[in-house]
């Protein structure tokens, strides 16, 4: 905030200043080019009031005097461009004394851009990005009914903007939780549909006796195919001999049925002829019997096919 009659504006100060070092008032020489040397600059060059010397950073909002004003820091406290901010001592931070700055050009709710000296210790002016943590408040200017209505306004508009900031990121932590429960719930069917599919080829592994991987299975699988097909080959060669045999036997039977009844006929008439009859029926009757064998052969064969289809189908 620049008063009339003031030599220098906010960002004529920092362009005087920026990259150097500057001591206003020194008791001693560790005293000098301290954080409250360019505040004091900016307090008599800028807002045209006295300097506050002799104390530390820590102490300056207790030795203000009119027209300037100690603002207390809350959550809902927005520091405007040109005030100026006091640290309190922060682990790690800030030590004992405090830290002081004049607060710069895009600080917002979370960042606190400070125009300084002395931080870390020994840098020249410049600009550094804080967070809030041990800011006990600000000073400023008393601003004239007309600006503080102003500032009024411009503070119920970031209060306005705060408050759908919050209302936008409440929305969208739901909106992350619900779509996190969403993407559970896929996950959980995933992990349903790939216990599935594990379980399934870990069965086909097993029924076709190979590692559990689909080469295996696939190069298994092949080969039982081809298996198949030459059982079917076999099993058909093996019908078509059944058939054979099958009406090979009827012949026969029907010739030993013929031969006996010739041989009944003839025993009557030629008794010689009929040991020569008798001896025929007894071959053809074997030849029969070794018919009969071969059908045997072929049932037990068969069976064997089959034993073996059983096995591959496992």
């Amino acid at each position: 905030m620049q008063k009339e009659g003031m030599a220098l504006s906010f960002p004529d100060f920092k362009d005087k200043y920026r990259g150097k070092k500057v001591d206003f008032h020194s008791y001693s020489s560790g005293g000098k080019d301290q954080c409250v040397d360019i505040v004091n600059f900016y307090l008599t060059e800028v807002w045209g009031v006295s300097a506050i010397i002799g104390t530390d950073a820590v102490n300056f909002p207790s030795k203000i005097k009119s027209p300037l004003e100690f603002v207390q820091e809350t959550p809902d406290t927005i520091p405007e461009v040109g005030w100026v901010v006091v640290f309190k001592k922060y682990t790690g931070l800030y030590g004992d004394p405090g830290h002081i700055g004049i607060v710069d050009e895009k600080t917002d709710i979370n960042n606190l851009y400070v125009f300084e000296q002395n931080f870390p210790t020994g840098s020249v002016c410049m600009t550094n990005r804080h967070n809030y943590r041990g800011v006990v408040g600000y000073i400023r200017t008393v601003p004239s009914n007309q600006e503080s209505m102003s500032e009024d306004k411009q503070l119920q508009d970031c209060l306005a903007d705060r408050s759908k900031f919050w209302k936008e990121r409440d929305e969208a932590r739901e909106e992350a939780k619900r779509l996190a429960n969403l993407l559970a719930g896929v996950n959980q069917v995933l992990d349903s549909e790939r216990t599935l599919y594990n379980s399934y080829r870990e069965t086909l592994a097993k029924n076709l006796d190979c590692e559990n991987t689909w080469e295996a299975i696939i190069t298994k699988s092949a080969s039982v195919a081809t298996l198949e097909e030459q059982k079917q080959a076999l099993e058909d060669k093996l019908d078509r001999e059944e058939k054979q045999h099958d009406q090979e036997r009827d012949q026969l039977l029907e010739e030993i049925d013929q031969l006996k009844a010739d041989l009944t006929q003839m025993k009557a008439d030629h008794a010689k002829e009929v040991e020569v009859l008798v001896k025929r029926l007894e071959v053809i009757e074997k030849k029969a019997e070794q018919q009969e064998e071969k059908q045997q052969q072929f049932d037990v064969l068969r069976s064997f096919i089959e034993a073996v289809t059983k096995v591959f189908k496992k």
